[in-house]
């Protein structure tokens, strides 16, 4: 009776995976853990070099403040300014215009001297120089636009706004009005007078421009 219930308990649990399979099994999960040992070994596992985060070189924030674009809050953390030269610095600017170089912060506002200036260096932006750039063209282009396409050509007796909404990016002196925008309407012969007038010059009389 013992026997028969064995016999039984043996036919009801059988293993899925006869002797053979489960020695070649386990060979090979034995095989997988060695090779993901070799591979955490030779990674620098046991030295802590698996994560390349760690390695990352360290970086060091600089404060640069721009002379020309900066508000007093940003100006008054410089080194010796504080906030009653910080406001003098952008009224200097508003009223007589972006600064040309380092040494003109010095000779247009008042309390900042050689010593202040010195300390102060190190924090300030390059100024850019008093070069204006103008990148436009000289008419849109059709894609399609109107069953048209290409350059205007034969068809300039019909202006399309395709043809007449040019790109015109202007970079003043010293950056004065950066990102600045306008919806002005604006004819090829109005550059004339907008580099003239960036400059200080009047419009000669009888050109038809406007700046």
């Amino acid at each position: 009776m013992p026997q028969e219930r064995q016999r039984d308990l043996s036919e009801r649990f059988r293993p899925l995976l006869r002797r053979a399979d489960q020695a070649a099994l386990a060979a090979v999960v034995l095989a997988s853990l060695v090779a993901m040992g070799g591979y955490w070994w030779t990674s620098g596992g046991f030295e802590g070099r698996l994560i390349e985060i760690d390695r990352a070189e360290p970086q060091t924030a600089e404060f640069v403040v721009d002379v020309n674009r900066a508000d007093w809050p940003e100006l008054a953390q410089l080194p010796g300014i504080g906030e009653t030269l910080a406001k003098r610095i952008v009224e200097a600017r508003i009223t007589d215009g972006p600064f040309r170089d380092h040494e003109d912060v010095r000779q247009r506002v008042r309390g900042i001297g050689p010593k202040t200036l010195q300390q102060i260096k190190p924090y300030l932006a390059p100024i850019a120089d008093d070069t204006m750039v103008i990148w436009m063209t000289d008419h849109g282009h059709g894609f399609g636009d109107h069953d048209l396409q290409g350059k205007p050509g034969g068809q300039l007796g019909t202006l399309y706004e395709s043809n007449v909404r040019c790109p015109l990016l202007i970079r003043l002196p010293g950056g004065a009005s950066a990102g600045r925008r306008t919806s002005a309407i604006c004819q090829h012969v109005d550059i004339f007078a907008t580099v003239l007038d960036a400059f200080g010059h009047d419009v000669p009389g009888g050109v038809d421009a406007r700046s």
